[in-house]
């Protein structure tokens, strides 16, 4: 009996408990998405073969700091990094338009992002046309297909902003345009 009992506690405990999802990702219901090419493979035998975005908020004293990486899958790196106030398709369009400046990969890169109405947008599929890009697209709610940005931002927030007083969204850019500068 207090076996079944505790059961029952454990199972209201966990029905309750669970935290309502709390993700950035708005997806645009009309947009059409492209398939998801990456299947989650994120491994890379060349630079530039395999690129990742997506984007974080990071609480700041003055307000919310949206930060949008391109990562690279064959090194591990930060190609690029764009921050800003908003978390528009032009923050996405800005971190895309840096890394191939940085770069200059040519054509056939793959960019992976999840189905954000950002990464959706008119403007950011001509961009990546543009560049001769093939994008690669999550599901709304698939955090594992992008697995790898995920945990980069699981270790830039606790590594680097959780001890870190930033006050000011300002300071945060500056800090870390230098310290996510591309090699």
């Amino acid at each position: 009996m207090i076996f079944t009992c505790s059961l029952v506690i454990f199972l209201v405990f966990i029905l309750y408990s669970r935290r309502s999802p709390n993700g950035l990702t708005k997806a645009d219901k009309k947009a059409q998405r492209p398939d998801n090419v990456l299947k989650r493979d994120f491994s890379a035998t060349r630079p530039n073969e395999k690129w990742l975005t997506d984007i974080t908020e990071v609480p700041c004293s003055d307000g919310k700091l949206y930060v949008a990486p391109v990562f690279d899958c064959f090194g591990g790196e930060i190609v690029s990094i764009a921050m800003e106030n908003h978390m528009k398709k032009e923050l996405c369009i800005q971190a895309i338009d840096d890394a191939y400046k940085s770069r200059t990969p040519g054509s056939g890169v793959l960019i992976h992002s999840d189905a954000g109405s950002q990464y959706t947008s008119d403007r950011f599929k001509k961009l990546l046309g543009s560049y001769r890009a093939i994008q690669s697209m999550s599901d709304v709610g698939k955090c594992y297909d992008n697995a790898r940005m995920e945990s980069f931002f699981a270790t830039l927030k606790k590594e680097k902003l959780l001890w870190s007083k930033f006050p000011l969204r300002i300071a945060l850019i500056t800090v870390d345009r230098e310290t996510f500068s591309p090699f």
